[in-house]
């Protein structure tokens, strides 16, 4: 199964976690599949202990399922509603018996590594993030090389969907988004900004709670109008606390600004 080692030191192989491509899809509410996809039918996967490097060539699909506990399942504990768990390839040495393995977000932005099963020696860096709702119930995805959707009546989009702010005018604020979106995000999108008239919506760089000046513009919003936007990942770890967004509103009303989060690329 695995094709090449190295005896390079690879702390964090960053770019190289997926070499070719595969597709994931949701099997049920509790259960994720890779299939994959690449020009020759397969894909190929880098492993690694943080010494060297291993890439693990799929012909077949892997399951994952958050009610079972080791290698296809979840690491460690039970599974939980409204949390957020990354998904990594998990593989004993040499790349043998590759399995899929789910992690429960923790919000940490160095990227944690999984805790592997007895014999596992080897993980990916996170290959795909799902968000288990409130009802624990995997939210429906649309995946397509780097890009995740979410989709369907479950969403975290739409009406019903995550708010990320129903705040004060001139106000910073920051939104813990560990259950929603991977730490190694590289965008995030959101398809839906809604303010009041003159409504405006700034993201922080800086974490900087004192300066709206300082901050990324997203745009003016008129009353009950929306914006399709993308921002990069790099501002979703800039708040004090967890993992998450800083983000100024700034209008003539007292309130009134919402923030709806649609999915993410990896």
């Amino acid at each position: 199964m695995a094709t090449y080692s190295s005896p390079w030191s690879v702390p964090s192989p960053q770019g190289l976690t997926e070499l070719d491509t595969h597709t994931f899809t949701r099997t049920n509410v509790t259960t994720i599949t890779l299939t994959p996809d690449g020009i020759d039918g397969k894909s190929r996967v880098a492993v690694s202990d943080g010494a060297s490097l291993t890439i693990v060539t799929l012909s077949s699909a892997l399951t994952c399922n958050l009610t079972v506990s080791g290698a296809g399942g979840l690491d460690t504990g039970a599974e939980g509603a409204s949390t957020g768990y990354e998904c990594r390839l998990i593989t004993k040495a040499a790349g043998a018996d590759p399995a899929l393995l789910f992690t429960a977000a923790s919000g940490s932005t160095t990227n944690a590594t999984a805790t592997l099963p007895a014999t596992y020696t080897l993980q990916s860096e996170i290959i795909f993030f799902v968000y288990n709702n409130a009802s624990s119930n995997i939210v429906d995805f649309f995946h397509r090389g780097r890009h995740v959707d979410y989709t369907g009546s479950d969403t975290i989009g739409g009406d019903g969907g995550l708010v990320w702010l129903t705040y004060t005018n001139t106000a910073y604020n920051e939104r813990d988004l560990t259950q929603y979106v991977p730490v190694n995000a590289k965008s995030w999108t959101a398809r839906q900004a809604r303010g009041w008239w003159g409504g405006e919506i700034k993201f922080s760089y800086t974490d900087d709670a004192a300066d709206s000046g300082r901050c990324g513009f997203l745009g003016t919003i008129l009353g009950g109008s929306q914006l399709i936007y993308a921002a990069p990942g790099d501002i979703l770890a800039v708040p004090t606390t967890n993992y998450g967004v800083g983000i100024w509103t700034l209008g003539t009303l007292a309130n009134g600004h919402a923030f709806r989060l649609h999915g993410y690329t990896l």
